[in-house]
């Protein structure tokens, strides 16, 4: 999974089976708008694979609110609070 940033949105693009997905924007359910770049995290290092493994993704909004989105297996739903 790979995140960019371009104008205040942030987009990703998914390796599953064997093929790369489409790029898909990040919180379009909520149509969040960011000002800065997102900060991403995972709970081991990204050369480890691992079942258990967990994605972090900060970013602040344009309301100046920190967005956490975390998934479990670094899966693709995005989960924002």
């Amino acid at each position: 999974c790979f995140a960019i940033f371009e104008n205040g949105q942030i987009y990703r693009i998914l390796w599953k089976s064997g093929v790369w997905s489409t790029w898909q924007s990040i919180g379009r359910d909520r149509q969040y708008q960011f000002i800065t770049q997102p900060t991403f995290l995972t709970s081991k290092p990204l050369n480890e694979s691992s079942l258990d493994q967990i994605c972090y993704l900060l970013a602040i909004d344009t309301n100046s609110n920190l967005q956490l989105s975390t998934n479990s297996n670094c899966a693709q739903l995005d989960s924002f609070t």
